[in-house]
């Protein structure tokens, strides 16, 4: 076996890295890239090139603002239905209170379940879409888009006939009864959406593909489709036909339906990066299984919000010095649901600046480049760091006029006001988390972006909640605890930066030895050694004096 020795030069300090030999010889004879299909089709993959060569700052824009218009326009859906459940769907005061308060406890079971386990995929599939497209890969590319589809229809069908044969056990469990008058409204909400879970499925998918490759106009149009043909479907089926709170759900349906139609139009019309054949849709369990490691962070933003509402309800109901049917526990309910879509609405700017990124740092991931990849992190941090601010101080100041918008209740204004100061004291520090799980994503960390993602949305949340509501003996602890929580998920990002930083940097290369090179290496040494493509300028090599035999043999 051939031995090779890397000899410093005058006035320089080598740098070697240890490659073992089953590492040279494919070195030696590199894998070739997989080949285009088409002309067309390396054009289209062509269009994704920006994001790892455009100008950064002008690229994350370029990739952030539509998502923010589109997740604005969703979000003011989201109020304009908790809005219209509350002023239209029933005709007394009390009726439109009882309504608000079934959604609400029907909420995590849509957040939890539906959403969920349909971002799972949808989530999971674009960034590694993403990633393989930044590789050229474009078979592999194919069958992440295939694959995801095949999963969405999977999951539709199981959820379809499992969930309606478990719904009133499960909306008894949330806390809704027909003795307060909250089980009705929930089951006439969400038994509607349980059949059409396949939307759901679809619609976060082919909107999380878009953003994958960056096509983000695409992607804010879609979301834009769904959220402005809800809020018309809602005003022509609760306020003019008076179908009441199942008239929300069916226009959930309505716009769901019209999203998918236009998201399934631009995958099979060839306006993406490559063109999905049939033979894409048949599953590879080892790549389902990879997106589904990468999108565990986009489960938690389905699961979070649901579990933090199954949290709340509870806290509420055990720790409320009234009683579980009284009007005071059941505005103390309701304000806390409106307060979880509050909370989605006041996190729009900082969602949409992680969404804007992850796209970008993905396809840096797959064509290593490492320090484009950390400056869009820090790119993405101060962005957020600014507008979480902005949102914070603004929902300080308005907090009874939002209130007013859900509800003309005084006792429902009065804790959703309050409640609401709570929250936006400690906003300002969720960038620490908010930044972070995109880049673990993209790097292939999906537990460690999942559990970041989870403790800032609602583990620490409900842990100090418990507690403050506990020796508080009421459910004010509920609200108080957001700052608390906030400072405390800031401080577990930190610490997963730090512990995956240099992975994130791309120094975690195999290991390099700055030890004196002898000038015979030892026969037992297999390994060959290769100078450090990375090394760049060394330092002078310092100056050695001989050491004594003795010394040298037996040191001390």
């Amino acid at each position: 076996m051939e031995e090779s020795t890397v000899i410093p030069q005058p006035g320089q300090q080598p740098a070697v890295v240890i490659v073992p030999e089953n590492k040279q010889e494919s070195n030696a004879a590199p894998e070739k890239k997989e080949e285009p299909s088409s002309p067309g089709s390396a054009d289209r993959m062509k269009r994704a090139e920006f994001l790892g060569n455009g100008p950064l700052v002008k690229t994350i824009w370029s990739l952030t603002y539509p998502d923010f218009i589109a997740k604005l326009v969703a979000a003011l859906y989201n109020l304009v239905d908790s809005m219209f459940i509350g002023q239209y769907a029933g005709s007394t005061v009390e009726e439109k209170k009882l309504a608000l308060a079934g959604v609400s406890l029907a909420s995590p079971v849509e957040q939890c379940l539906l959403v969920g386990c349909s971002l799972i995929f949808a989530q999971g599939g674009g960034p590694l879409y993403g990633r393989y497209l930044g590789k050229h890969d474009e078979k592999t590319s194919r069958r992440i888009i295939g694959n995801t589809f095949s999963m969405d229809v999977l999951l539709g069908i199981v959820m379809a006939i499992v969930l309606p044969l478990i719904c009133d056990p499960l909306l008894v469990l949330l806390g809704a009864s027909d003795a307060a008058g909250t089980l009705s409204p929930c089951r006439k909400y969400i038994l509607p959406l349980m059949y059409a879970d396949i939307l759901y499925n679809f619609c976060y998918a082919t909107n999380n593909l878009m953003r994958g490759e960056g096509a983000a106009m695409f992607s804010c149009t879609l979301m834009i489709i769904s959220a402005v043909m809800n809020i018309i479907s809602d005003f022509i089926l609760l306020k003019i036909l008076g179908i009441g709170v199942s008239g929300a759900a069916y226009s959930t349906i309505i716009a769901y339906t019209c999203a998918v139609s236009f998201g399934l139009w631009f995958f099979i019309s060839k306006r993406s990066a490559v063109s999905v054949r049939c033979s894409d849709l048949i599953p590879d369990w080892k790549l389902v299984c990879n997106m589904m490691n990468v999108g565990l962070s986009g489960m938690v933003i389905g699961l979070a919000n649901g579990i933090l509402s199954i949290a709340c309800n509870q806290f509420i109901l055990h720790f409320s010095p009234y009683p579980a049917e009284s009007a005071e526990t059941t505005a103390a309910i309701a304000a806390s649901g409106s307060l979880v879509r509050m909370q989605f609405f006041m996190f729009i700017p900082v969602n949409s600046i992680a969404h804007g990124v992850v796209a970008l740092i993905a396809y840096c991931r797959g064509a290593a480049l490492y320090k484009r990849f950390m400056s869009a992190l820090k790119v993405c941090f101060i962005g957020q760091f600014v507008v979480s601010l902005v949102v914070g101080v603004l929902c300080f100041i308005f907090a009874e006029q939002l209130a007013g918008l859900f509800n003309d209740d005084p006792d429902f204004i009065a804790i959703f006001s309050k409640g609401l100061r709570y929250m936006s004291v400690g906003v300002w520090l969720c960038p620490c988390a908010c930044s972070l799980y995109p880049g673990l994503q993209a790097i292939g960390q999906g537990f460690s972006s999942a559990f970041v993602l989870l403790n800032r949305s609602c583990l620490s949340i409900i842990i100090v909640q418990f507690v403050m509501c506990y020796y508080r003996k009421d459910y004010w602890g509920v609200f108080m605890a957001y700052p608390i929580a906030e400072a405390l998920s800031a401080v577990v990002a930190c610490c997963f930066f730090l512990y995956w930083r240099k992975d994130m940097e791309g120094v975690n290369l195999p290991v390099v030895d700055n030890s004196p090179v002898s000038s015979t290496p030892s026969a037992t040494n297999s390994s060959k050694l290769t100078p450090h493509p990375a090394a760049g300028p060394r330092p002078p090599f310092p100056a050695l004096s001989p050491l004594p035999p003795c010394e040298a043999h037996h040191p001390a």
